[in-house]
C-alpha cells in the first residue's frame, strides 16, 4: 500500500476539522498533487508491467548519514532503477543546469536529487560486493504540463504520453534479478518515513470541531445506531466499532508528538459519545504504554490515519461490515 506522506495526513485530519493557514492549505493542495501522481503511476504500472517485477514503493534509505527518499523503486536482471515521481503543472525548462518555471528559476535540482540518489544507492551496493547498475528516472505524470530539456542529461525523462512505451519496453525486456542479497541490504537499511514538523497547539486543537466524522461526507451530524453509525446528511453507514477505531485515528494523527490518553479522547470525541464504549475500543485495539498504572493508562501513538494504523487487522474490520445489515 502506498501511504499518504505524514504531512498530507497531518493537514487532512486538520482540515477537516478546522481551518489552514494560507501556507498549509499550499503545502496541501502540493501535496496531495504529488500524491495523486504517484498513485496514478501505481496504477500504469499495475497495467502494463505483468511481469514479477520486484518493486518498492516509497522508500526511505539511510547509509553513511546519508537519508534519501525515493517514490519507486523497480528492479529488472542486474539493474535498479530508481523513480522520481513529479506531478508539476505548467510549463518547467531544464537548461544551464537548472530548472525554471515561467523564467523563474527553482529553488531546488530535480536531477541533482535523482543523481545523489543514485550516488547513495550504487555506494551502499558496492560496499555490500553486490555488482549491480543504478539507473534513475525522472517521470512527469500531469498531462498538462510542459517540460523542455535544453541540457544533456544522462537519467531517463519521462513526460506523461511517454510512459506507457517506457512501461511497455520495460515489461518486454524483463529478466529475473540475481539472488546476491540485495534485497535485504536494501532492507536493512530502509528507516520509517519522517513525521510532519506540524504540531497542533492546545488553542488549536480546542478550537478544532469535535465528534465522530462522517467518511463519506465529513458531515459530523452522526445518528446512533446499536451497531452502526447513521450520517443524517448522506446516509452512509459505518460499523460502530470502525467508525470509533478511526476516529481515535484521527486524534492520534493530529496530536502526533503525545501518548494517547482516554480523557483526550473523550474531548476530542464530545458529549454525545458514551466513555464506556471508548474504553473499550481503546483497549481492544490499542496498545498500552508501559510503565503507567491502571488508574493512569496512556496507549502508544502511532500517529497515522486508521487504514495505515491497522493494515495488519484489515481483514478484521472487512469483516465489521456484515454489521451494516444487523437489525
Amino acid at each position: 500500500m502506498r501511504k499518504k506522506s505524514h504531512k498530507l495526513q497531518w493537514l487532512e485530519e486538520v482540515n477537516h476539522r478546522g481551518e489552514l493557514t494560507k501556507e498549509e492549505a499550499n503545502v496541501y493542495h502540493r501535496s496531495k498533487l504529488g500524491h495523486k501522481g504517484e498513485t496514478d503511476f501505481d496504477k500504469l504500472c499495475s497495467y502494463f508491467l505483468d511481469k514479477p517485477f520486484p518493486i518498492i514503493d516509497d522508500i526511505t534509505l539511510s547509509y553513511q548519514e546519508n537519508i534519501l527518499q525515493m517514490d519507486k523503486i523497480v528492479v529488472n536482471d542486474h539493474t535498479i532503477i530508481l523513480i522520481d515521481i513529479k506531478n508539476y503543472h505548467g510549463q518547467y525548462t531544464y537548461v544551464n543546469n537548472a530548472w525554471y518555471t515561467q523564467q523563474k528559476l527553482l529553488s531546488h535540482n530535480i536531477y541533482e536529487q535523482l543523481h545523489r540518489a543514485k550516488r547513495i544507492t550504487k555506494r551502499l551496493l558496492d560496499d555490500f560486493h553486490i555488482n549491480m547498475k543504478v539507473e534513475g528516472v525522472l517521470i512527469f505524470m500531469n498531462p498538462q504540463s510542459e517540460i523542455t530539456i535544453e541540457d544533456e542529461v544522462t537519467e531517463t525523462t519521462l513526460t506523461y504520453e511517454k510512459i506507457p512505451l517506457w512501461l511497455m519496453n520495460l515489461n518486454e525486456n524483463y529478466r529475473k534479478c540475481p539472488t546476491n542479497g540485495w534485497h535485504t541490504v536494501i532492507q536493512n537499511h530502509t528507516i520509517p518515513s519522517y513525521r510532519t514538523d506540524y504540531i497542533c497547539s492546545e488553542k488549536r486543537l480546542a478550537q478544532l470541531k469535535k465528534g465522530i466524522r462522517c467518511q463519506n461526507c465529513g458531515s459530523f451530524h452522526i445518528i446512533h445506531k446499536r451497531y452502526t453509525l447513521i450520517c443524517a446528511s448522506c446516509s452512509f453507514i459505518e460499523p460502530k466499532e470502525t467508525a470509533y477505531a478511526r476516529t481515535i485515528c484521527e486524534y492520534g494523527t493530529i496530536m502526533h508528538n503525545r501518548s494517547l490518553k482516554r480523557s483526550d479522547i473523550l474531548a476530542f470525541v464530545g458529549d454525545n459519545y458514551k466513555e464506556k464504549y471508548i474504553k473499550n475500543i481503546l483497549n481492544k485495539h490499542f496498545e498500552p504504554e508501559e510503565n503507567f498504572g491502571k488508574r493512569h493508562i496512556r496507549y502508544v501513538n502511532k500517529g497515522c490515519q486508521f487504514p495505515y494504523w491497522f493494515e495488519n487487522k484489515i481483514d478484521y474490520f472487512e469483516k465489521l461490515e456484515q454489521r451494516k445489515y444487523w437489525k
